[in-house]
């Protein structure tokens, strides 16, 4: 069969049904870390439109000795969101 032949569709049920029992058998060896405070993360990289999340907005509220975390935003990364960090008034570095 040759690559042209196949469909879209067919080639996302494929790596499904092959690569997600990997994915999966590797979960049982992640690291457990429980529940992960704002005050935990030095900082974050966001898209530069999907600033709007709980955690994101957890995170850029939050005052960690005084100085307020490090928020890095990817330009180049798009969703279809339009939440930037402009409109939230969150103080971030874009890249």
């Amino acid at each position: 069969m040759e690559l042209e032949t196949l469909s879209n569709s067919f080639s996302y049920f494929h790596i499904g049904y092959t690569f997600l029992p990997c994915v999966l058998a590797g979960l049982s060896n992640a690291p457990q870390y429980g529940c992960i405070l704002a005050s935990d993360v030095d900082s974050v990289i966001l898209p530069m439109d999907a600033c709007e999340g709980d955690g994101a907005l957890a995170f850029a509220r939050s005052k960690k000795d005084k100085m307020q975390p490090l928020i890095i935003t990817v330009e180049e990364n798009e969703t279809v969101l339009n939440d930037t960090p402009e409109k939230y008034g969150i103080e971030v570095v874009c890249i």
